[in-house]
């Protein structure tokens, strides 16, 4: 190879001829330097790399510890809910509007005799066991409430039992999801089993109007007051003897009636408000 040049200030051309092993050299030279570039570029590459794949890492694992306290957070109160509900004995039920399926507990399906898989988990499962006549004064609860006229639903109804006999729960419930129309997504709620108390309340409730039958038929006359001494049952004799209607008596204060003092009246029935009558 022949490399040539010019001489400032000198009319000489000045030509250098090469051995081809020095040619060799320097492109062995030049090759083991280009290698050497490309390994210490790949070797920073990896570098950096194996620098971000660490950083990642951490942030992951960062990420995973926030995760994990997160999640035995959420655990803890869902462990606290359901202490709650089965404290309570509450069934509940979880629905997807928008196709009609309904996660029902254990306990929602024990209050009416059922066991789980024997009811088909949509909501017309639970239409088909509203008693007939409840069922309007239902659907126009939880249609106003499906609408958003209502903040909650909230209705006591009769829920017929595998048996065939009839329970009242109280159900309740609330729209947890909308959409963007605001047309509800997913509702959930709770069945509370009232048939006991409305047992009571009826047994109350006949129980009194046999006392009033009692009250209303004694021969002789019968005021019944409270503690603040005003007349609470009368029955009939005393309207006759007293010319009154029993609406006329009921409220007013028993000293009215009598032509004693007032004072000898109340020492009279003090009794009563003693015992908190």
């Amino acid at each position: 190879t022949l490399f040539f040049t010019n001489i400032p200030g000198y009319q000489i051309d000045l030509y250098l001829a090469e051995q081809s092993s020095s040619v060799t050299q320097q492109q062995s030279f030049m090759r083991i330097m280009t290698v050497f570039a490309v390994l210490s570029i790949g070797v920073f590459m990896v570098a950096v790399m194996i620098l971000r794949a660490g950083t990642k890492n951490l942030i992951l694992e960062t990420s995973l510890v926030e995760a994990g306290k997160r999640e035995e957070a959420i655990a803890g109160k869902v462990e606290e809910l359901e202490l709650i509900i089965n404290g309570a004995r509450l069934g509940t039920w979880n629905w997807d509007v928008s196709s009609g399926e309904v996660i029902f507990n254990k306990r929602w399906l024990a209050m009416i005799g059922y066991e789980p898989g024997e009811i088909n988990p949509h909501v017309d499962s639970w239409k088909n066991l509203v008693h007939p006549d409840d069922w309007e004064m239902v659907m126009e609860n939880l249609q106003a409430h499906l609408k958003g006229e209502t903040s909650v639903y909230s209705v006591e109804h009769r829920l017929r039992h595998k048996s065939g006999k009839c329970i009242w729960v109280l159900d309740a419930g609330k729209v947890l999801r909308r959409d963007q129309d605001g047309n509800p997504l997913q509702a959930m709620g709770i069945h509370l089993d009232l048939s006991k108390q409305k047992e009571t309340q009826q047994l109350l409730g006949k129980a009194k109007e046999e006392a009033d039958a009692i009250i209303r038929n004694f021969l002789d006359t019968l005021i019944v007051v409270n503690r603040e001494l005003n007349v609470t049952r009368v029955n009939q004799a005393t309207c006759q003897l007293l010319g009154y209607g029993e609406d006329e008596l009921l409220g007013r204060p028993v000293t009215m009636f009598f032509h004693d003092s007032e004072e000898l009246v109340q020492e009279t029935f003090s009794f009563y408000a003693a015992a908190g009558t």
